[in-house]
């Protein structure tokens, strides 16, 4: 996840599994509106699949 604040440097959390983590949701925390929020390389397990599967990455504005 890499969040981009107006203004600011990057900062990038590296997340894994199904919930953010206590240094992801503590860098949520910080948002402001005009913040950009990536998250690349992200993966899911639906029903009936053996291994996670690569989704697309995922781009949001906040407002």
């Amino acid at each position: 996840m890499v969040l981009v604040m107006p203004k600011q440097d990057p900062v990038e959390v590296i997340v894994e599994g199904a919930a953010f983590s206590e240094t992801a949701k503590r860098l949520m925390s910080r948002a402001t509106p005009d913040a950009v929020v990536y998250f690349d390389d992200v993966k899911c397990l639906c029903p009936g699949d053996d291994a996670p599967r690569k989704v697309n990455s995922m781009v949001f504005k906040l407002e």
